[in-house]
């Protein structure tokens, strides 16, 4: 329920038209009511966030064109902001860092557009893992604190885009949260492991059925919105950071199992020995090797990218969907045939 004093609350978003954008902005509008938001998009959008910014447009939140890349980043007068939620990004991870300048650039276009008007106020970042990661094979699940060794540009960027959000927030006085995502899945899913996973099962790929011995973090899509949402205005969230995965634990192998069962297309699994996964394990980080070894494929080799939300879960008080309850929603009998329509339903 939402107080007196709280209903209006003013929320400005970036980054909308992504996968996790329109069941933000559904969060926001159920909660505070479409007055209450304002999304800046990108002038030019692919067809799939066309989509995605006619949903929001139904919801009867204001969108507004920007360019992250310039300074100021809105052409006209700055919309009323309490809470200002940072999502969009380039999070292409095979591209060199002079092409992902939006992550970083951009981050520093918005608070130097924004700048006085957020003194008090919050900013929210969601980040990614992938800003933290690891140089050596890894001994136990990233945390908060875990020292930061990004392999690609992509997660340098965004470990880039905090230390600005940081900065500025001394400069301009305001507080800030930043969200560190792992994977996302759910109905919708434009890309991603489960994605991949997904479709190597309907294609009957012998990739889709080996026993992956690696572990990685995921979340629902709808509880990474409704967590998002929380942390932006909650006293939890003020100057810090976390993790947000939904604290399971399941190899890439039972993932693809799990969502090949779900699809009701199981199919039987190809299992290595132990040994011969250890060996890789070992070989993939020798000195040289390392650099060789494609950085998507080394995360379902091992536990590269597993992540410790113990931290989060001491204090979100929603409850996490559990995968067989996602997996249902995203891929049961009940998901629509149309895929906005499936994530936006």
């Amino acid at each position: 329920m939402v107080g007196a004093s709280e209903t209006n609350r003013r929320f400005v978003v970036t980054g909308a038209t992504g996968y996790l954008g329109p069941w933000l902005a559904r969060e926001i509008v159920h909660e505070f009511g479409p007055k209450s938001l304002t999304c800046l998009i990108a002038k030019v959008l692919p067809p799939i966030e066309r989509k995605s910014l006619a949903y929001l447009q139904r919801l009867g939140v204001e969108c507004l064109e920007c360019d992250l890349m310039k300074r100021p980043v809105l052409p006209l007068s700055l919309p009323g902001v309490d809470v200002l939620i940072h999502m969009a990004a380039n999070t292409r991870t095979d591209l060199p860092e002079r092409d992902l300048q939006v992550n970083t650039v951009g981050t520093t276009n918005l608070i130097e557009t924004f700048s006085d008007s957020l003194r008090g106020k919050r900013l929210l970042l969601t980040s990614t893992s992938a800003a933290v990661d690891r140089d050596r094979a890894p001994r136990e699940p990233l945390r908060e604190d875990s020292p930061a060794r990004p392999r690609t540009a992509y997660g340098r960027t965004k470990l880039k885009a905090e230390a600005i959000v940081r900065e500025k927030a001394g400069q301009y006085g305001f507080d800030y949260t930043i969200v560190r995502l792992t994977t996302l899945y759910g109905p919708g899913m434009r890309g991603g492991l489960f994605r991949v996973l997904a479709d190597w099962a309907s294609q009957g790929r012998f990739l889709g059925r080996i026993n992956w011995p690696g572990r990685a973090s995921f979340i629902f899509v709808e509880d990474a919105a409704r967590i998002v949402t929380w942390f932006s205005y909650a006293e939890a969230g003020r100057n810090r950071i976390y993790f947000m995965t939904s604290g399971e634990t399941y190899t890439i192998g039972k993932l693809a199992e799990a969502i090949s069962a779900a699809r009701a297309n199981g199919q039987s699994t190809v299992r290595l020995p132990g040994w011969v996964w250890r060996a890789v394990q070992r070989l993939i980080w020798l000195p040289g090797i390392n650099q060789l070894v494609p950085w998507r494929l080394a995360n379902v080799l091992d536990d590269s990218l597993l992540c410790d939300s113990s931290r989060m879960q001491a204090v979100y008080p929603g409850r996490l969907t559990a995968l067989d309850a996602g997996l249902s929603r995203t891929f049961g009998k009940s998901a629509s045939e149309d895929e906005i329509d499936r994530a936006l339903a």
